[in-house]
């Protein structure tokens, strides 16, 4: 039985086939017999435990703080007591192989730790939801399912931000430069998400159960969203590429005139492939209906509170999600599910917990987790993997972690469109995955036996998107790879 199954099989499992597929590709060799370029991107040895030692470094010296702090306040902390002597940076190594502020590394270490996700208030969280014909509890209920919709609502159109048209030739010829961001669309959904929030009450009953009531596997109420939620399943079937932009667009920053004299006039906001993004809004709403009764948390719960069984559901259900291909070079099965798995570690981050461990503890699962509901308490994060995108392989890059051939380096350089699962893009993301992997099993080797941290890649990914982030947005990073794609 699905649903009583510990874990899945490494055959079936698809994080687990994310990484074997992701390591096979990076055992290409780089160079072929007549001294010809195979492998287009390399792991940079040196780089990368430099960067590992810069990391744990910073773990440490905030660890460090804290124990001094808590000791000032008579807390004893002797079983975190920290030797840094051990785990010293050899600054040396890190001037050579990185270029990279430790202001910035300190700054974002907290998302080692449980990132908030909604640190920079972009995301809907349902804070401000109320219905006084409903109990707390029913209530709190609701507030979770809002999110949830809102969380599957936000992945599945969260891609592929640059370009500045849908026509290539355009985009080619273009000027100016498409300034949308990912915030730009969780900030405008969350607006759409929020409308409903307060509503005149009246005697009716506003919100209803299903006909189901209750879902077998976790034991808990299911709820469905009232017609009055847009993003309420029954809402989104009915949605087009029409509907969609008059909502949005007016939600995004206007693009004004500057007189900056970085700034481009023909620089716009605009959403690229919106026909696509709408057609995966209504699959996800269509399949709700469908098969879960219109409840996201209905569909979560049958994933046992594993990320890695929650992941194979949205594949299985969503089929706009499957992030996978045959390599053109060996006709190799790859795959990666960018968007499938941040959409677990989504749904983890805002409605789940990182404290697995209160369960042996004998502490009550509704006190430690969001809106009473602990189905997103998911026990086995750590089955996923880096979301292998843009930003994360562009910082590496800079950092001289990740190594481009001579051919790949200039076409990225350029701003020339890499071609959909060509060999370049799928060795980008492949090595991606690999290098974060190798990133998370050195930085816990060197601080497990000091803090009391579990690192995992949904974290370390957070991390050095949180720099590449902050990097950008001061032009100091070079150029990420283009690819037209609806994966990420």
């Amino acid at each position: 039985d699905y649903f009583n199954m510990s874990e899945l099989s490494s055959a079936i499992s698809p994080c687990a086939n994310v990484r074997r597929s992701c390591n096979a590709l990076m055992k290409d060799p780089l160079l072929s017999g007549q001294n010809r370029e195979v492998r287009s991107v390399s792991i940079d040895e040196v780089a990368i435990d430099a960067l590992a030692q810069k990391i744990s470094q910073s773990i440490l010296d905030k660890f460090q703080k804290e124990t001094e702090s808590e000791s000032n306040s008579g807390i004893d902390n002797s079983t975190r007591s920290l030797d840094k002597e051990s785990f010293k940076v050899n600054n040396k190594t890190c001037e050579s192989a990185l270029s990279m502020d430790d202001n910035i590394v300190d700054g974002c270490i907290e998302n080692l730790n449980f990132a908030s996700w909604d640190e920079e208030n972009w995301h809907y969280t349902a804070s401000n939801f109320h219905r006084s014909n409903l109990s707390k509890e029913i209530e709190e209920k609701h507030k979770f399912e809002r999110v949830a919709l809102y969380i599957m609502c936000m992945d599945c159109i969260n891609f592929c931000f640059w370009p500045v048209s849908d026509d290539t030739e355009v985009l080619h010829g273009a000027s100016g430069k498409n300034l949308l961001e990912y915030e730009h669309l969780a900030s405008a959904l969350k607006v759409l998400a929020s409308r409903d929030d307060r509503l005149q009450q009246s005697n009716e009953t506003i919100v209803t159960e299903t006909n189901s009531g209750m879902s077998m596997e976790t034991n808990i109420n299911i709820i469905c969203a009232d017609d009055s939620f847009l993003l309420a399943p029954q809402n989104l079937v009915n949605l087009t590429e029409e509907s969609f932009l008059n909502m949005m667009l007016p939600l995004l920053p206007a693009t004004v005139a500057s007189n900056k004299i970085d700034e481009n006039p023909k620089d716009i906001y605009m959403i690229p492939n919106a026909k696509e993004r709408v057609r995966l809004i209504v699959e996800m709403a269509e399949a709700l209906l469908t098969f879960h009764d219109g409840s996201a948390t209905a569909f979560i719960s049958k994933a046992g509170k594993s990320a890695d069984k929650l992941v194979h559901l949205i594949l299985q259900f969503f089929p706009g999600f499957r992030d996978a291909t045959v390599d053109p070079f060996k006709g190799r099965w790859v795959a990666f599910y960018k968007r499938a798995q941040i959409l677990v570690a989504d749904l983890w981050a805002a409605l789940g917990t990182d404290d697995t461990s209160a369960d042996d503890a004998g502490k009550s699962v509704l006190a430690r987790c969001k809106f009473g509901v602990a189905v997103c308490n998911f026990t086995d994060m750590n089955k996923i993997t880096t979301f292998a995108d843009y930003r994360v392989p562009q910082l590496l890059r800079s950092l001289s972690v990740l190594k481009y051939s001579s051919s790949l380096a200039k076409r990225v350089d350029s701003g020339f469109e890499i071609d959909i699962f060509s060999m370049d893009e799928l060795y980008i993301r492949a090595s991606t995955v690999q290098a974060v992997d190798i990133l998370v099993d050195k930085v816990s080797l060197q601080v497990s036996s000091k803090v009391d941290l579990e690192i995992n890649s949904v974290k370390m990914d957070w991390f050095l998107w949180n720099i590449g982030e902050k990097l950008d947005r001061e032009g100091n990073l070079g150029v990420h790879h283009k690819v037209r794609t609806i994966f990420y």
